[in-house]
């Protein structure tokens, strides 16, 4: 009667032990698919072959962050206009 009982576990636990195996292996898999995009990607970023292609991109990159730039101080001067104004009104 014993003897019954364990087999069924052992083939339980062989189980058990393949399917784990499949998912680590499915786990495995599927970090090394996206680490792999991942790296295609990062090496395809930020590398021009051509200087002048490099110089355009810097040029419109800086140009891009000096209008934003630009926007900060136009209204950093509206704050001042306020400040002003505001001490003008109330006296301290």
């Amino acid at each position: 009667m014993e003897n019954s009982l364990v087999i069924p576990k052992k083939r339980n636990l062989a189980w058990l032990s393949i399917v784990a195996s499949i998912v680590v292996l499915l786990g495995v898999v599927t970090y090394a698919y996206f680490y792999i995009n991942k790296e295609q990607q990062n090496k395809e970023l930020g590398t021009f072959d051509d200087p002048k292609e490099a110089l355009e991109a810097t040029q419109k990159a800086l140009g891009i962050l000096s209008k934003n730039v630009n926007v900060g101080i136009v209204g950093t001067q509206y704050i001042k206009v306020y400040e002003v104004t505001k001490n003008k009104i109330f006296v301290e």
